[in-house]
């Protein structure tokens, strides 16, 4: 082997060796390759988001140790002002600045109560573990607060205003929402030319409530063939404030698209 490429990749391995010396989670010990390194703690991530659903809710993030211990330890964290838009006593309460990790376990939590009606501008609490047993990654975390109403279908029946530049115009236009065939879909009667157009909403993903019309054979008639719909977007569930908002496509199967996607939202009167 050449003697310079032989150098190179021995001090390669050197520094590498030298790196991983100084990480936390590579200090083991034979035979079984547990970690045997310092009882240090850390987040289990950087960032989360916690939703109030009910007025006042307890919630949580997750704390850990690197390795468990015969006996129950403390540790202190702080709130990082600068970091932070949320107001404590308004958005989030903080019952203590500790957390504990009982004997012989390495998970831990930190409770955190939200109060939902001033979380509308989902303002953000930034955490600092400041305890001297902090892990050298995951120290700090970033803490969206969001409220959460989830899709109730009853609350998406009756009136609303659809505004389609694309399709009606400027002006909006009035539609009515009756049941849909699915527990988490309406349908918005003549709402594409006439035709009833049913939408699947789903909020299984807290931050991302997504909404969905699959492809529709429509009432409306082109030289080249009969029209077909489809659209995807998203949606708001608060009481009174519904709201789904789409790009919706326009075209003829086997012949093609009226060009891009056009967006269209659906409001409360």
């Amino acid at each position: 082997m050449n003697t310079l490429k032989s150098t190179k990749l021995l001090v390669a391995i050197f520094m590498i060796a030298a790196i991983f010396a100084g990480c936390d989670t590579l200090d083991f010990e034979e035979p079984d390759k547990t970690y045997q390194g310092d009882v240090l703690v850390k987040f289990n991530s950087t960032e989360v988001t916690l939703f109030a659903e009910e007025d006042e809710d307890l919630q949580t993030v997750g704390v850990s140790a690197l390795r468990p211990v015969s006996e129950s330890r403390t540790y202190s964290f702080t709130v990082v002002d600068s970091l932070t838009t949320a107001e404590e006593g308004v958005d989030y309460i903080l019952d203590s600045n500790t957390f504990t990790i009982e004997a012989n376990e390495v998970l831990g939590s930190i409770p955190i109560t939200l109060v939902k009606e001033n979380l509308n501008d989902s303002p953000t609490l930034h955490l600092q573990i400041t305890a001297d047993e902090a892990a050298s990654y995951n120290t700090s975390m970033d803490i969206t607060l969001s409220p959460f109403f989830p899709f109730e279908r009853d609350n998406f029946l009756g009136d609303w205003q659809l505004v389609y530049p694309w399709f009606y115009g400027p002006d909006p236009v009035a539609f009515t929402a009756i049941e849909g065939s699915a527990d988490n879909s309406i349908i918005v009667v003549g709402m594409i030319d006439g035709t009833d157009i049913e939408i699947f909403l789903d909020d299984s993903d807290k931050a991302n409530f997504t909404s969905e019309i699959p492809v529709t054979a429509a009432a409306w008639q082109h030289p080249a063939g009969p029209v077909s719909v489809e659209a995807s977007g998203s949606f708001y569930a608060e009481v009174g404030a519904e709201r789904i908002q789409m790009s919706m496509f326009h075209f003829i199967p086997g012949v093609g698209n009226f060009g891009a996607a056009t967006p269209f939202t659906l409001s409360r009167p």
